[in-house]
């Protein structure tokens, strides 16, 4: 039977083991939170153009990434994303991807197809600045209904996995990325696909959506 010197001893050994340990832990903590309160705060600006494009007009989406002094931001990847109706309460989906130029300027296109929608520009952050999102504007008409009262807020998928890889996916005029791809909130009802590669034959064919389900091609 062990002393209670011996376990005494024990207990003690035990406890400067973790003595480190949480000197350690609590000087993680302290870089994480200095990391974070260090982040610098970034805005973007978000222009259509022309103005409220009705139905069946294209537009352009430009604006500006700068951090909190109005300095340009270069070189940093932003987002176009939809919402059929613009309720925060569901995701917007990511349909485009570009990168800032030197003076922190980015440009998106939308063809004449795409549906009533709004759109807004978000920028993920990094481990010098954060993270921010535009306001959410409304395009074709989609101001009518008023923000999360759209009625078209029943989406489908769309699954390309056949051959050839990295072929360039566009639906209804606009390129969406290249295969293989998955394609999430797209308002259900018909559109037109087209998948393309140079050295092999084009593909246009018109696709039916289906409501809350994916359609593997």
């Amino acid at each position: 039977m062990k002393s209670d010197m011996g376990n005494y001893s024990g207990i003690c050994s035990r406890q400067w083991i973790l003595i480190p340990l949480l000197i350690f832990f609590l000087v993680l903590c302290s870089l994480f939170s200095w990391a974070a309160a260090d982040k610098q705060e970034t805005l973007i600006t978000i222009t259509v153009t022309p103005e409220n494009p009705p139905e069946g007009y294209a537009f352009t989406v430009t604006g500006t990434l700068t951090d909190a002094s109005g300095s340009p931001l270069g070189n940093k990847r932003v987002s176009l994303e939809s919402s059929p109706d613009g309720d925060p309460a569901y995701p917007f989906e990511r349909i485009a991807v570009d990168a800032t130029d030197r003076a922190g300027r980015f440009e998106f296109f939308r063809g004449n197809h795409t549906p009533a929608e709004y759109i807004r520009v978000s920028y993920l952050g990094n481990a010098q600045y954060q993270g921010s999102v535009s306001e959410a504007v409304p395009v074709h008409n989609a101001a009518v209904y008023g923000a999360g009262t759209h009625p078209s807020r029943t989406t489908g998928g769309l699954m390309l996995t056949g051959s050839p890889d990295n072929a360039i996916v566009l639906l209804d005029g606009e390129v969406r990325g290249v295969t293989p791809l998955a394609l999430n909130g797209i308002e259900s009802g018909p559109h037109i696909l087209e998948i393309g590669k140079p050295g092999y034959q084009n593909q246009t064919m018109e696709v039916f959506v289906a409501p809350e389900r994916k359609t593997t091609f």
